[in-house]
């Protein structure tokens, strides 16, 4: 039997080689063709494969290592490519091993099956993009079905017959109260748990189970409901019969006029027959079609036994979470094409340096992860950096040049989680950390970072709070002009009444609120109380323009206009009172929308300034082209004023150029009588700060404005 083995071999297309550590590589029975073919041996006993193939050659440095610590299992190589003296192409695999204390290496040739295995893959491909259209198709009609049912709810006028609206759709609709119960839901999500009973109802929780089900697979759902953001995503559920299904969910929430939370709008599809195909063929081959990496849930089963085998052995391992930056803009702006391309280029680039041993997955979208095999976290710091280091080619697609970046963060087990689901949190809160830092660079999770995400949390609820108990309250701060106006302006600042820690500033919670999103319930709670408290001071025959500040993700709403004449109409404030203060910054990213929906607001008798104007990219000669009446003077520069020539340089610059547009200028901060001396010989129009008024509550405005009259005060 044991001379039939070297045919054998032969006839698999495995060639054997026993490795002698000063000579090289012993040929084992007999070679195949392709072998000899592609390593001629010249008469020689031994093959020294390192200086014959690169792959091979670094692919050996790990083999050696292996060899010497006589490790009972096989570590391989993965498959290359390798061209014979004939010039033909072989697709190859090696298998490092030992075989008592023989070291022993084994290749072969799988280009048969590989062209077999990557048709297999192409098929699956196009089953995945087709599955894709009918997916991006169903995305629509859910957001679409979101819009119509939010509108009823939101409308005046009641709505008797919704549960009749909503039994006519094919999708499952269920209208779940913030209480715990649910208040409507169709046929549709009947059908998707029942099967043979009519009369049967859904007594429980349906969204309860939702996030439950969908935890493993989305540890960020729970978060998103618990502060009224808006969440899509598909996952396994199990119907009342024990069958299990995938549904696709979106979770869209209805909010009162103070921006709480009533109702969420949860809208589920049976996508079973989409994906079936697609998850057979992604779960039999743990393999991401995309990316040709191991896919989330390869990962899943390789951190759990990579954690029961450290806890075992008592060694360390990292958990390297990977995000791709700004992926989703290449993605919306050149096409799903585009991104599939970035996303197969990134993996290849992170691929090709990633040692063997460690794992490297595509977990979706473009989040990948890295579990490494080392024993300190300098050693993760090293692999982190390779990995930055080899996305720095700028890539082109479709004429278009992406530069590749990505943003890591890093958990260490046991010191960072003691299992996979805790250790997959804490990397994904170092890599969001990261990412607040300015991206493209890697972060260890620590405790410092995990206390500022409960705060962050904690607040984020506060600001909830405050905005449905009234918490919120606007101070105003004159601009006193330096010629003759008949308008008495004021800027509505907020401040926040916390029941615990006193009156809270904007700068302790505006940055978190721009970041969670809860800016657009702020900002719109702002518009209509300064809308609001403006016909009041009207009312005690104060003349009064009312300027507020909006943020850049205000302005891009496409219900931002609607929402800011809503505020007008049903204050009864004229247009010519309001004024809408936008950074420079909010210009940088789609400039044409922003300048068209200033121009409309402006268009109604909105006053349009630009604030901290020389904070941002700050070129003159974009001004022209703006929807702006005034402009307001960064006080970085009114600060050094009188005494820096450069920023009297550019003080005297924009006040000349935005006169010359018919523009008004604005300077903040003034608190000296030398910074006030010198703007009104250079004709500023205003000046706001401590020199004059600090932020006062409205309850002061008239008899400041009683004052201001009585003592005929000219500032001019």
């Amino acid at each position: 039997m044991s001379t039939l083995l070297p045919d054998v071999l032969c006839k698999l297309k495995i060639a054997v080689l026993e490795f002698e550590h000063e000579l090289g590589f012993k040929v084992v029975g007999s070679l195949p063709d392709w072998f000899q073919a592609m390593f001629p041996d010249d008469g020689a006993m031994w093959y020294d494969l390192a200086k014959r193939s690169p792959f091979l050659e670094n692919f050996l440095v790990d083999a050696r290592a292996h060899w010497e610590r006589h490790s009972e299992l096989p570590i391989d190589s993965g498959i290359w490519s390798e061209y014979d003296t004939g010039g033909n192409e072989h697709q190859l695999q090696a298998v490092a091993l030992s075989l008592g204390e023989k070291p022993v290496l084994v290749i072969t040739d799988i280009s048969d099956s590989f062209a077999e295995q990557h048709r297999v893959y192409q098929r699956a491909r196009d089953i995945a993009l087709e599955n894709e259209k009918l997916m991006l198709e169903l995305n629509r009609q859910q957001r679409e079905l979101q819009s119509v049912i939010a509108n009823k709810l939101a409308s005046p006028v009641p709505q008797p017959n919704l549960q009749e609206t909503i039994e006519h759709y094919s999708s499952a609709i269920l209208i779940h109260n913030t209480d715990g119960h649910s208040n409507l839901m169709n046929r549709a999500l009947h059908n998707i748990y029942y099967h043979d009973s009519e009369n049967s109802s859904l007594t429980h929780s349906v969204l309860d189970t939702w996030i439950t089900e969908a935890q493993n697979a989305y540890p960020e759902l729970e978060l998103a409901v618990a502060n009224g953001a808006y969440w899509e995503g598909d996952f396994t559920t199990t119907d009342l019969n024990g069958i299990k299904k995938r549904i696709r969910l979106s979770l869209g929430p209805i909010k009162s006029s103070t921006g709480q939370v009533t109702q969420y709008i949860c809208i589920a599809n049976d996508i079973s027959t989409i994906c079936r195909n697609t998850l057979e063929v992604e779960a039999a081959n743990e393999l991401d079609l995309t990316t040709h990496l191991p896919n989330r849930h390869y990962f899943w089963k390789q951190m759990t036994n990579q954690v029961e085998i450290s806890a075992l052995n008592q060694t360390s391992f990292a958990l390297l979470y990977i995000d791709l930056d700004h992926f989703k803009r290449v993605n919306e702006s050149l096409g799903h094409h585009a991104g599939d391309y970035l996303l197969s280029t990134f993996a290849a680039r992170l691929n090709n340096n990633v040692k063997q041993g460690d794992i490297l997955v595509h977990l979706g979208g473009d989040e990948f992860a890295v579990i490494a095999n080392v024993d300190h976290r300098q050693k993760a710091e090293t692999i982190a950096r390779r990995l930055l280091d080899a996305l720095d080619p700028v890539i082109t697609i479709d004429n278009t040049q992406v530069t590749l970046s990505a943003t890591i963060g890093i958990a260490f087990f046991p010191d960072d989680g003691s299992d996979a689901t805790t250790l997959m949190k804490h990397a994904d809160l170092a890599m969001f950390h990261a990412k607040e830092l300015g991206r493209n660079q890697y972060q260890h999770f620590n405790a410092q970072i995990h206390s500022q995400f409960l705060n962050r949390l904690t607040l984020e609820n506060d600001i909830d709070t405050a905005l449905s108990e009234d918490q919120f309250e606007l101070y105003y701060q004159p601009q006193v002009c330096l010629g003759h106006e008949p308008f008495l302006r004021l800027e509505a600042l907020i401040r926040w009444h916390h029941p615990e820690h006193g009156l809270i500033t904007p700068a302790h919670f505006m940055p978190i609120a721009e970041k969670s999103g809860q800016i657009i319930e702020i900002g719109d709670w702002v518009t209509r109380e300064a809308c609001r408290q403006a016909v009041i001071f009207s009312e005690k025959q104060i003349n009064v323009v009312v300027a507020i500040n909006v943020s850049a993700h205000q302005v891009r709403r496409s219900d931002f206009v609607p929402n800011v004449l809503a505020a007008l109409h049903a204050s009864g404030l004229p247009p010519k009172h309001l004024e809408l203060e936008i950074t420079e910054t909010s210009f940088l990213e789609d400039m044409e929308s922003v300048i068209a929906t200033l121009t409309e607001l402006r268009a109604k008798g909105i006053t349009i300034s630009i604030d901290d104007f020389g904070s941002g990219f700050s070129s003159l000669s974009y001004l022209k082209s703006l929807p702006v009446d005034h402009i307001k003077l960064d006080q970085g520069f009114v600060r050094e004023l009188p005494n820096h020539e450069e920023s009297k340089a550019i003080t005297v610059s924009v006040i000349r150029l935005a006169h010359e547009l018919n523009m008004k200028v604005v300077a903040e901060g003034v608190e000296t009588e030398a910074q006030l001396q010198f703007l009104r010989g250079q004709q500023c129009d205003y000046v706001q700060g401590f020199l004059f008024f600090k932020p006062m509550a409205a309850g002061r405005i008239p008899d400041l404005f009683d004052s201001i009259r009585n003592a005929n005060i000219n500032y001019h």
